[in-house]
């Protein structure tokens, strides 16, 4: 029987080594976690509580980590939410339930706390069991130079950028245009620094009296993150696509902004993904949090409508007046019901491809779902 206890600063060097030798029994070259996510795994208290840990022997058979992620989508919902990561059982402690425990309980932590979702990337069998499905709808954009045949603008050279080479004055113009995206993760200006820190991410920056100042981080050939003046954003963009195919996710329309219009503008094609693992950890606060999008989608309906959880008994009821729609916890009785499963209510209410059933029909349904979903590259844990 495994002892399941929140992980201490004491137990950082054993739980880093365990979590390496998981990763690293399927790939021997796998980074150790601690290089990279800088911004979330250090031996201080802060992070070492947000892992959970079961200890077979006095040795940490396997672990966990809850890192809080709140996010603001659209500019108007935020959005209390978690990211699930680094989980892993010692080779040595395999096939015996550790793992399954130790996700029931974390289950049980995020309910307690109340956060709205948690989002993971993983096999969809094995997290599945546990009420996580792939949801949400993300737009995968492939920038390529093509798209700027007819663009008679000069070349953007390398003489004109930089690249962000850790100066606090650039990170703090960093941090403040990304702060006034309208879908972004929630960071304090520490988080934001060492975020940036995270492996094979190259910053450039544009910062000119024309343009004004920008900045994308890049990976690979993937453009993981940008912010800043719509005219900066165009001159990084216009020099990296003209070099190389990039690819690039962005947020739904609903939440979209002006520079990921401007993304668009490049795409010589375009499809659509799902964000990442989903759970529905508390309806009612994940439903409050779309309370002002569902009343303009709902702008006229007078009804009320009960959603409800099979497995976490949990029921909510959307009651609308015709100009508002309230959202609350409650066994009243409504006019018409829709009872589903964890990860097929992930999948109504986020879509891409929602659950079928003759609730497809209903009013509510068709007018509300989905809602619009993010997690930016650089939150992912």
């Amino acid at each position: 029987m495994a002892k399941i206890r929140a992980a201490e600063v004491t137990d950082f060097p054993e739980l880093m080594s365990s979590c390496a030798a998981s990763f690293c029994e399927g790939n021997p070259t796998h980074l150790r976690f601690e290089e990279l996510y800088p911004d979330t795994i250090q031996p201080v208290d802060s992070c070492m509580k947000q892992w959970l840990i079961a200890e077979v022997r006095d040795r940490i058979a396997a672990g966990v980590q809850v890192v809080p992620r709140p996010m603001v989508i659209g500019g108007e919902i935020e959005l209390s939410a978690a990211g699930l990561g680094n989980v892993f059982t010692h080779p040595e402690f395999r096939k015996k339930g550790y793992m399954g425990a130790l996700l029931q309980t974390v289950i049980a932590i995020m309910e307690h706390r109340r956060y709205a979702v948690c989002m993971l990337g993983g096999d969809r069998l094995r997290y599945g069991n546990f009420g996580w499905e792939n949801a949400g709808a993300v737009r995968r954009l492939s920038l390529g130079a093509n798209m700027m045949r007819f663009d008679e603008r000069p070349r953007v050279s390398v003489v004109e950028l930089r690249r962000w080479r850790g100066l606090a004055a650039d990170t703090q113009r960093m941090a403040a245009a990304y702060s006034r995206r309208a879908t972004r993760a929630v960071r304090t200006e520490g988080e934001f620094a060492r975020i940036l820190e995270r492996p094979g991410q190259v910053v450039w920056l544009c910062d000119n009296e024309a343009d004004g100042f920008a900045y994308i981080s890049l990976r690979d050939d993937r453009l993981v993150e940008y912010a800043g003046a719509l005219s900066a954003l165009d001159r990084l963009v216009r020099y990296v696509v003209s070099r190389r195919r990039t690819q690039v996710n962005v947020a739904p329309v609903e939440a979209e902004d002006e520079l990921d219009r401007l993304l668009l503008r490049y795409a010589a094609g375009f499809s659509v993904g799902t964000v990442g693992m989903v759970r529905i950890v508390d309806l009612e606060v994940l439903l409050q949090a779309y309370s002002s999008l569902l009343t303009r989608r709902l702008r006229g309906w007078k009804s009320a409508v009960a959603l409800e959880i099979a497995e976490v008994e949990q029921r909510v009821v959307c009651r609308g007046d015709g100009s508002q729609v309230y959202v609350q916890a409650t066994d009243v009785d409504v006019p018409e019901t829709v009872k589903l499963g964890l990860r097929d209510m992930a999948r109504l209410l986020f879509g891409p491809f929602p659950p079928a059933g003759s609730f497809l029909d209903s009013e509510f349904v068709r007018r509300a779902f989905p809602l619009p979903l993010y997690w930016p590259d650089l939150s992912h844990v």
